[in-house]
């Protein structure tokens, strides 16, 4: 299971396993968009977490490279299996944490501030544009939020201003400036 940084998981909840080749290895499951960006031989960075007995935060920082991404999902839940070669290290055994840092797709979606979209989880989001100085409605396709940009897959271009503040009192037609 592919577990977010900052997300809560519960006891005993597999986040990924240390598997074959003696513990020299690392199975994970991505989701399809990040699969598609991984290729064979990439490094990655990789921190063993609770090596030490009296510091269950200790880490220690480790380097591997992917050795494989399956082109076909596993199951129903549409992750895909990544397996990592690390070097060999006689601290790891089963049961100890591994947080893997995988490089990030590349995005060409256009990003916008979460906070610049009204009605972000209804059924028409949408954003304020300005057009000639004057506040149009730009109804958006929300794709993946980034931190704490959401990329818009519809609605927008490259170029197009949007208003980012006092923008939840605005009507259509509303001067906000900065138009020709």
């Amino acid at each position: 299971m592919l577990v977010q940084a900052g997300e809560f998981v519960q006891p005993s909840q597999p986040v990924l396993r240390i598997a074959g080749q003696a513990g020299h290895e690392v199975i994970l499951q991505v989701p399809a968009e990040l699969a598609d960006a991984l290729r064979e031989g990439t490094a990655v960075s990789l921190a063993a977490v609770g090596l030490e007995e009296r510091d269950p935060l200790a880490r220690q920082a480790m380097t591997g490279r992917i050795r494989a991404v399956v082109a076909d999902s596993t199951g129903l839940d549409g992750f895909f299996p990544v397996a990592i070669d690390i070097s060999p290290n006689a601290a790891l055994r089963a049961g100890i944490g591994v947080d893997v840092r995988l490089p990030e797709p590349t995005r060409t979606a256009i990003q916008v501030p979460l906070g610049a979209i009204l009605d972000p989880s209804g059924y028409k989001p949408f954003v304020w544009k300005e057009v000639g100085g004057h506040a149009e409605r730009a109804w958006v396709r929300l794709g993946a939020l980034v931190g704490d940009q959401v990329e818009i897959l519809e609605g927008l271009h490259d170029g197009d201003r949007i208003v980012v503040r006092g923008h939840t009192q605005l009507l259509p037609g509303d001067d906000v400036g900065g138009g020709s």
